[in-house]
Order: C-alpha cells, then sequence, then structure tokens
C-alpha cells in the first residue's frame, strides 16, 4: 500500500478521514492498528501516487482523489477502481472580486462555469460536476458519502493531521 505523504490526497488527509469517521479514540485505534501495515510514504502529489500506481509498483493507493485515478486509468495505467464511502470532499469556491478591472465579462464567466454546459466541460476534465443534472462520467461516484471539509476547518486541522501522521507512520 502507498499514500501521497504530504497532500490531502494522502495520508493527512486520510488521518483526517480516519479521525472525523470514527471520532478521535477509534480514529487514533484504527491509524495505529493501519500504522502496523507499513504504508509506503510517496514524495509528490496524489497524481504522482496514482502514476506510481499505474505502473504497479505498489496494489494499492489511499486516500486518493477520484479524477487522478480516472486520468491514469484512462492513460493505461494498471488502476481498477472501487468506490467507497465515506469520502473527503471539498469546495472549489468561485467568485468575481469586488474591483475586478472587467467585472461584467468576470460575472460571465462564473455564470458559464456553472452552467450545464460550463459543468460539462469540468465534467471532461474526469471532476465531478456541481450540477445534479450532469451526470459524472463514473455514475459510481453520484453514490460517494463523505465529510466536506471548508478551508476554515482545513486551516485549523492539517497541522494536527500532519503531526499525527508523522508520529505514526515515520
Amino acid at each position: 500500500m502507498c499514500w501521497s505523504r504530504r497532500t490531502l490526497s494522502g495520508r493527512p488527509g486520510f488521518v483526517a478521514l480516519a479521525l472525523l469517521h470514527f471520532g478521535e479514540p477509534d480514529g487514533m485505534a484504527y491509524l495505529r492498528h493501519l500504522a502496523a501495515q507499513e504504508v509506503a510514504p510517496l514524495e509528490g502529489l496524489g497524481r504522482d501516487t496514482m502514476q506510481t500506481l499505474g505502473r504497479s509498483e505498489y496494489a494499492v493507493a489511499l486516500q486518493i482523489f477520484a479524477h487522478h485515478a480516472m486520468i491514469e486509468r484512462e492513460a493505461g495505467g494498471n488502476i481498477g477502481w472501487a468506490v467507497e464511502s465515506p469520502v473527503l470532499t471539498f469546495p472549489n469556491p468561485i467568485s468575481v472580486c469586488r474591483t475586478a478591472p472587467h467585472s461584467a465579462a468576470a460575472r460571465l464567466f462564473v455564470n458559464f462555469v456553472l452552467s450545464a454546459e460550463g459543468q460539462e466541460v469540468i465534467r471532461q476534465g474526469r471532476h465531478l460536476p456541481s450540477r445534479t443534472d450532469v451526470i459524472p462520467l463514473d455514475p459510481d461516484l453520484t453514490k460517494v458519502r463523505g465529510y466536506f471539509l471548508s478551508p476554515h476547518v482545513v486551516a485549523h486541522s492539517l497541522p494536527e493531521w500532519e503531526r499525527i501522521g508523522l508520529e505514526l507512520f515515520e
């Protein structure tokens, strides 16, 4: 097994998921048991982890983002796909700056991104569309449930998730 050492699409994200899903005491017990499995920490981002998995260097990657798996599989990587809940989800906010020099054009762009046509572009990039009327390329992803992490929660909790990951897995 492997995971990215330093990203939310890796060890810190998995630590967060275990703590959120099982609660603090049971989550820590789960992580201590997992540490005995000697999960390989990889440098780089989640996409790098998927490329390593695609080359069959490891059998399993933990805490990856769906679009990374889809892209690597389509590129010919040796990737199987199992959609399992719970997962971590993150917002991708979009807004127009109050002082934007071309605010009307910026608002048109936001409207496009949020439209069915714009969400189709997002879908073709292997990401999950925000609109329920635009079905993901992998329809199983509509069944996934999980924990929504706001930027505030991530900023506040990420140092602790990283500390736990270092303490237990290195």
